[in-house]
């Protein structure tokens, strides 16, 4: 099981095994959705600042970091006071999820 916290920590732990210890997954930002690939051996989190991390759980190490701000940026509705400019701070991915071959992750949120 993985949970996301507002301490930017995601905390792992096997439901099944009363001996793991848990794992902490440390990042840079608050945590807002975690989200295991299909087969289990890939963990996707994202935070507020807008990136989207992919763990493997197994080791508790990090495979990569995907920099999303561009990519939240890019526009704006008519009746926004902010310059998107501005705005790219409030901006970040409130929900992850795996296609179901887990070949791809899906992310929504604030636009």
């Amino acid at each position: 099981m993985a949970s996301g916290s507002w301490d930017k920590k995601v905390r792992l732990t096997d439901l099944y095994s009363k001996t793991k210890a848990l794992e902490t997954l440390e990042h840079n930002a608050e945590i807002m959705d975690v989200c295991f690939r299909p087969d289990g051996k890939e963990l996707c989190t994202t935070t507020m600042k807008g990136e989207i991390y992919l763990w493997d759980p197994e080791d508790a190490q990090i495979r990569g970091v995907i920099d999303c701000k561009r990519d939240l940026v890019g526009g704006r509705s008519e009746n926004e006071k902010f310059t998107a400019k501005n705005a790219a701070s409030n901006k970040f991915f409130k929900t992850l999820c795996y296609s179901a071959d887990g070949n791809y992750i899906l992310a929504g949120g604030n636009r």
